[in-house]
């Protein structure tokens, strides 16, 4: 059995996205996966339409999401993205695709940081102390990228709260959304 390169697993994720789009959506934050982790652009693109849509409840149809597409950038062809719907619906194979291209997308952050660094070290007024501290940047903004936030269950969340009020708790749990600022204004 051959393990797909970067390319072929993110062609792979956005297929499967094309025809498990509540699937991919509900394992992205169990994998820690981030679309932004996809080099390729019409794949990243392709899932962050799908996820968008499903998110809101609004249909994923392939004529849909090309059309969606279209928007993003207008060379899209129709063709492109019917190859990428019927390329590899397997839904099993999403967790090992997810992994590969994870990996893939931490190789190439370290790489650029490293391009960095070798720039900062040939410049002669930049000391070891700055170089340091740059890669170390570098290396916790790489670190911060691959640990996406946590997906929070809203909809349970709220569910459980109805059911406390009426029951007559409605003081033994605040309703967390994941947003901070919007959690802070609302019981």
């Amino acid at each position: 059995m051959k393990i797909p390169t970067p390319v072929e697993a993110e062609r792979g994720i956005a297929s499967i996205t094309l025809n498990h789009p509540e699937l991919v959506l509900n394992s992205i934050s169990d994998a820690a996966f981030n679309p932004t982790f996809i080099y390729d652009a019409l794949s990243r693109d392709v899932v962050e339409v799908v996820l968008d849509q499903v998110s809101r409840r609004a249909v994923c149809d392939v004529r849909i999401i090309f059309e969606k597409l279209r928007e993003r950038n207008d060379s899209v062809q129709f063709h492109e993205v019917t190859e990428l719907y019927t390329l590899m619906p397997i839904a099993g194979a999403l967790k090992g695709l997810m992994e590969i291209v994870k990996n893939a997308s931490k190789r190439r952050a370290v790489v650029a940081v490293l391009s960095e660094g070798m720039q900062f070290a040939a410049s002669t007024d930049v000391t070891t102390t700055e170089l340091v501290n740059g890669l170390a940047t570098g290396i916790e903004r790489i670190r911060g990228e691959m640990t996406p936030p946590i997906r929070l269950d809203t909809q349970a969340l709220i569910m459980d709260a109805i059911t406390r009020y009426q029951e007559g708790d409605d003081h033994t749990q605040r309703i967390r959304t994941g947003y901070d600022k919007l959690d802070n204004l609302t019981p």
